[in-house]
């Protein structure tokens, strides 16, 4: 039997996803607090928000610049999230596999990092390569659904490739 997209229904309709792309991690980080007030005012709270980066060092980068902007973090553990406790979740795409939250910022979806550079470059077989592209390409895929009503994606400086697609 062959699945079609057009017999998927979906139980969970949110927004469109909002892209994004600032000149600068200063200025993508300024949006990104901007948008977190927003979306406060909005009714919606810090812990229904999670922001997911590439990787853990690009992620302490904006956990950086939201703390100076006096917006509480918390990061994503092993251990299971207790949403009582407040705070913006940080999370990389991997760590948010599995897990839902109202509002998902991706963030930094720049050249190099995703696709990272590092990953799909380890190689020059072809059908490798291909392979590894693929795997970024779910890895971003499985970490856009996990936004149940909204989903914003930022970059800085060149965006990915990804988002030209």
């Amino acid at each position: 039997m062959r699945v079609r997209l057009t017999d998927y229904r979906s139980l969970v309709h949110g927004e469109k996803p909002q892209i994004y792309h600032a000149p600068s991690l200063q200025a993508e980080s300024e949006w990104l607090a901007a948008e977190i007030r927003t979306l406060q005012e909005e009714g919606f709270g810090l812990q229904d928000i999670c922001v997911v980066a590439r990787t853990n060092n690009l992620l302490k980068a904006y956990e950086k610049v939201l703390g100076e902007q006096g917006i509480e973090t918390r990061w994503l553990s092993r251990q299971a999230d207790d949403r009582s406790k407040g705070g913006v979740r940080l999370a990389t795409m991997h760590r948010i596999k599995g897990l839902e939250f109202k509002c998902v910022f991706m963030v930094g979806i720049n050249e190099g990092v995703v696709p990272l550079a590092m990953a799909v470059q380890s190689t020059e077989d072809p059908v490798e390569h291909r392979l590894l592209d693929l795997n970024e390409r779910a890895l971003l895929h499985v970490a856009a659904t996990r936004a149940v009503r909204h989903l914003l994606i930022s970059s800085h400086g060149i965006h990915s490739p990804y988002l030209s697609a």
